[in-house]
């Protein structure tokens, strides 16, 4: 059974994936771009994104916990 798994995972999966990878591009993580805030159980985790240009986003993140104390 295990063999059979794997030969399928080289013979469909293995191609699908990497077609996959071939047809990316920077564009398709446009909607990074912006200012984003999650709260956890640890406090509030903040990250801001930006298109630097064709090839290249800029994204800084930090943590605020809940007594006010930020991480980088």
């Amino acid at each position: 059974m295990l063999k059979r798994t794997l030969l399928w995972f080289i013979v469909i999966a293995n191609p699908v994936i990497c077609s996959a990878q071939t047809n990316f591009s920077i564009d398709d993580l446009a909607f990074l771009k912006g200012n984003w805030s999650l709260m956890s159980e640890k406090g509030r985790i903040i990250e801001s994104w930006k298109k630097i240009n064709h090839t290249y986003f800029e994204g800084i993140s930090y943590s605020i916990s809940h007594s006010g104390d930020s991480t980088l």
